[in-house]
């Protein structure tokens, strides 16, 4: 057994060793068990007796496979099991900030806040409490960094969580990205992911051919892909040339579509041209009339940090 189905099945012994209270309890129990059944048969066992349990919740139809829309799952559970994340979250910064606490304790913090993320992430889309998830999430990027001892878990648990793409999945694949940051930035023009290809500004822009660009080619360049990416970040963001006002803007949006404010404070670089600061949610750097194709880089960075990160296009898929 793996070392995170070995983490999962503690948790799931824990939660067994409960008493049926209320639908928070129960909406824990499907988490896990939803978790659990993405190992197919590594963990159905355990999945097995989570989801027996279940059935002895009232909600609960006898016989059946316990569904999320029959434990109960509403805004009030949603809320609870947010708001006890966010507290882990806060728990896990306040060890990390503390000088005393060794690495032992901070991997084991980072552990059991990782799944609780996790777990409400999951919640939140079970009883569609959109709002209250996307509030965690957006508080949980800003903080991503602290998951970093954990990111070997997001690796495996990323490759779980498959089909339908949501916040939870998004979380994983930013933990993760930690564990593939070895030799800081320096990282492959291309990352390939199925059918799809992730190609870095510089290529996509370059691949036109090389030479001065009007402001109307650059845009056309940058929109075959309609959205960019950090290689090892979660939010999605958007190139936008504005030929007129000879500006490049830079918007960051929500899974859901808004503007999300989770990169304000971000400095965003056009190498060799400009540098703005994302405010909510965007940030504009100024262009020349016609610009040079080779080389043309956007790269962004968190505040106080020394190194840049690139953005890669999606093309295909």
């Amino acid at each position: 057994m793996n070392h995170l189905l070995n983490d999962l099945s503690t948790r799931a012994a824990n939660w067994l060793m409960q008493e049926p209270a209320d639908a928070v309890w129960a909406a824990r129990g499907w988490a896990l068990g939803e978790q659990l059944r993405r190992f197919g048969s590594a963990g159905e066992e355990v999945a097995e007796r989570v989801e027996a349990r279940l059935l002895t919740y009232p909600s609960s139809k006898s016989g059946a496979k316990p569904q999320a829309a029959g434990l109960g799952i509403d805004d009030a559970v949603v809320a609870e099991c947010v708001e006890a994340a966010r507290g882990s979250l806060n728990r896990l910064l306040s060890v990390l900030d503390s000088v005393e606490d060794g690495a032992d304790e901070i991997e084991g913090a980072a552990r059991e806040t990782f799944f609780e993320v996790l777990e409400a992430l999951l919640i939140a889309e079970a009883g569609r409490g959109d709002e209250a998830g996307q509030g965690l999430f957006n508080e949980v990027v800003a903080d991503l960094y602290a998951f970093e001892p954990v990111a070997d878990c997001a690796c495996a648990m990323r490759a779980k969580l498959v089909g339908k793409v949501g916040l939870a999945d998004l979380f994983c694949a930013g933990v993760a990205g930690y564990a593939e940051a070895d030799g800081a930035m320096t990282k492959p023009a291309r990352m390939e992911r199925g059918a799809e290809e992730f190609v870095d500004v510089a290529e996509l822009v370059g691949a036109g051919g090389h030479g001065m660009l009007s402001l109307d080619e650059l845009a056309k360049r940058l929109g075959r892909s309609a959205w960019y990416f950090l290689k090892w970040g979660v939010q999605r963001v958007k190139l936008v040339v504005q030929p007129a006002a000879r500006v490049l803007k830079l918007e960051v949006h929500e899974v859901g579509g808004g503007l999300s404010r989770a990169m304000d404070g971000w400095e965003v670089q056009v190498r060799g041209i400009g540098n703005a600061i994302v405010r909510g949610g965007a940030a504009v750097v100024k262009l020349a009339e016609r610009v040079e194709a080779r080389g043309f880089v956007v790269e962004m960075r968190r505040a106080g940090d020394s190194e840049w990160v690139g953005l890669f296009g999606k093309i295909g898929g």
